[in-house]
């Protein structure tokens, strides 16, 4: 579900940029799972962290499942529009964006949420809901159908809670609404579409998705006794290694009569819930004034980790000069600086973090991943190393940091059995997470253990033809190991298996890209597009692929022109418009565009982007900062970084010169 609209968030860190936190009293509250900040005083704070807390024992008491993320979920609960502004600024922005209630936002090592308490519907949280449900979901399945995923997120977003009991699994009246006066998606395209699908990301298609997926969902957990556990044994099913299509089949029969069931289901007048006492005492959860640098330092960390780095610096700097001994003011400054590509700045401030708290779990594992150039080689990985399993023995359940020290462990035989116990330690602790099954692949490899391996890869090459987002990661780590037919083959056989979808058509394409098969990836998009013309990144990446082609610059901006106007304040469609333009030679306008792209994402492409138009305008040294910021991103590929290199390495900057000649750019690969 998009990651906008209603959550509990009261924000300690708001208060500088409009009233500030001097002037209001900000509050931390803290329940076993949640750390919850805000500025609507004491009762509010401790309210949403037992109402959050009430779900998160729904999950592990009656369905004994995994609440653990082994990370903190911090909530941001702010008490009017105001206060979500200031977490926000860019919804703010531009005239017509949109206007969140509340975000969820899952990350490598904190979970965030911001929401505002000045409403009156009649489920406040259930963004919220629904996307912790989806954190929960991935602690415990490996994998799930975008349908199943959305509406067992929706069974549970319903939840209402008071000091008494839990209510949820209830129909929403809006789903019934809009399924009773609206056509429907077949069910075998709703069960077959991935997160690329026009049927899940076109506006005027989604609703119905949603409404639909939520609709059948409760309709198989409790809307027929004869439907009862055909949901676990769909889920039992694709486990064994059954194919999705064929589990199907087995677990719900002819889908024409599941249809005509649930289109009953639907006329009905009432539908069931589930209820279950509260579990928590409210008066258990404890409570804290925070000083208003210390609001500061909250809301500069959320501002930093959501791409706000303009607006959190200032706060963050302040609240220094308050107090210099505030550990995680300094882990903050270091993930701002590492996102603007100055890892030796952010290794300074990891290390104050952690002198200063040496169990800062955060810190040591961003600095544990970080190398430093001007160090010996055996020393860094000394380092590194210990801070990597000082981040452990701080936090067992920190998934990341178990996967890091895998790594840096492996292609090493005397240390191979532990890199093999930390990788299995962080697929166990993180089933969905495809980056630690290859984490487990490798160090498998490395070690020699050709069988268990095999297993692992066919394992991973499996999960690649359901999962659109393991198939990407999957891939291009065949490509870093040279097996570029193996890519090839798996590309095409999920194509075979989904000829429909959209992110096969662009992960296929991009890859015919890189290795200088351009036409076939212009094709093979032009096809896609033709089967679903209202894709909108089925129009971005054919136009980002045009743009490289000759004489066909212009076709690619009236193209993505469509797109932006559908989504102006997408980066990604900003890059490729700012792309066009640059082939076309109007500089002025794609810098302008670029810029704004590069202020809504840290991506490394974006950036490489930019600098080519500042260099093509005689802007050699801000060009050449923005080529080694991109180049300090991490999950570029080797092909990536040797054309980045060039580019800087090309620049002769001075301090009394800022002119370059110019240079043409080689042509772009098609892009999600």
């Amino acid at each position: 579900m998009p990651r906008c609209r209603k959550a509990g968030a009261l924000l300690a860190v708001l208060a500088a940029a409009s009233a500030s936190a001097g002037e209001r009293e900000w509050v931390l509250a803290r329940s076993p799972g949640f750390v919850v900040v805000s500025d609507a005083g004491e009762k509010e704070a401790r309210q949403v962290a037992h109402q959050f807390q009430q779900v998160r024992g729904l999950f592990a008491q009656i369905l004994q499942a995994r609440v653990d993320p082994g990370r903190p979920v911090i909530i941001y609960a702010v008490r009017d529009e105001a206060g979500l502004r200031e977490l926000l600024p860019r919804s703010w922005d531009t005239k017509g964006g949109s206007r969140p209630a509340g975000i969820f936002i899952a990350g490598r090592d904190k979970h965030l949420v911001a929401l505002r308490l000045d409403t009156s519907e009649a489920y406040p949280y259930h963004v919220i809901y629904h996307e912790y449900t989806h954190l929960l979901t991935r602690l415990n399945v490996r994998w799930l159908p975008v349908w199943l995923d959305e509406g067992l997120a929706e069974f549970y977003a319903t939840a209402d809670v008071d000091e008494e009991e839990v209510r949820w699994g209830r129909v929403s009246p809006g789903h019934v609404l809009y399924l009773r006066s609206r056509s429907t998606i077949e069910l075998e395209a709703l069960m077959s579409a991935d997160r690329a699908s026009t049927a899940y990301t076109h506006a005027d298609r989604t609703p119905s998705f949603y409404a639909q997926s939520a609709i059948l969902t409760h309709y198989l957990m409790v809307g027929a006794e004869k439907r009862r556990g055909q949901v676990r044994k769909f889920l039992k099913l694709l486990a064994d290694g059954v194919g999705e299509p064929e589990a199907r089949t087995q677990a719900f029969g002819d889908l024409l009569n599941l249809q005509s069931e649930l289109d009953a289901y639907v006329r009905r007048s009432m539908f069931s819930g589930l209820k279950s006492p509260a579990r928590i005492d409210p008066q258990a959860i404890q409570s804290t004034r925070l000083l208003p640098h210390q609001a500061d330092v909250l809301r500069g960390d959320f501002l930093v980790r959501t791409g706000s780095r303009k607006e959190a610096r200032p706060l963050l700097e302040s609240a220094l000069r308050v107090d210099r001994e505030l550990s995680s003011t300094y882990e903050s400054l270091g993930v701002l600086e590492e996102n603007e590509g100055r890892d030796q700045a952010a290794l300074a401030r990891y290390a104050e973090a952690i002198r200063l708290t040496p169990t800062n779990y955060v810190a040591l594992l961003r600095a544990g991943s970080l190398s430093d150039p001007s160090a010996p080689a055996d020393k860094d990985a000394a380092r590194r190393e210990q801070q990597l399993r000082a981040a452990i023995a701080a936090n067992g359940a920190f998934a990341p940091a178990q996967a890091a020290l895998a790594r840096l462990l492996g292609g090493r035989p005397e240390r191979a059995d532990e890199a093999i116990g930390f990788a299995r330690k962080a697929c166990a602790l993180d089933p969905a997470a495809t980056s630690h099954r290859i984490v487990l692949w490798n160090v498998l490899r490395e070690a020699g253990r050709a069988e268990e391996a095999a297993r692992e890869e066919q394992d991973l090459l499996s999960l690649g033809q359901r999962d659109r987002s393991a198939l990407a990661q999957i891939t291009t780590e065949l490509e870093a190991q040279d097996r570029t037919e193996d890519a090839e083959s798996l590309l095409r056989k999920a194509r075979a298996a989904s000829p429909a979808s959209a992110a096969v058509a662009i992960l296929l394409s991009s890859f015919l890209a890189r290795h200088d098969r351009a036409p076939e990836s212009v094709t093979l998009l032009r096809e896609t597009l033709k089967a679903d013309p209202q894709s909108l990144v089925l129009m971005n990446s054919l136009a980002y692929a045009l743009c490289g082609a000759p004489g066909q610059a212009g076709e690619a901006l009236a193209l993505i022109d469509k797109v932006v106007k559908k989504e102006p304040r997408n980066p990604y469609y900003l890059d490729t418009r700012g792309w066009a333009l640059f082939h076309l030679k109007r500089l002025e306008e794609a810098e302008a565009v670029l810029r704004a792209a590069a202020e809504g994402s840290n991506s490394a492409t974006i950036k490489g982007h930019l600098a080519d138009v500042l260099r093509e305008r005689g802007k050699g040294q801000e060009a050449f900062g923005l080529y080694e910021q991109a180049l300090a991103q991490s999950g570029l590929d080797d092909r990536e970084r040797k054309d980045l290199e060039k580019k800087r390495d090309a620049l002769q900057v001075s301090a009394s010169s800022s002119s370059v000649p110019a240079s043409s750019a080689p042509p772009p690969s098609p892009k999600p």
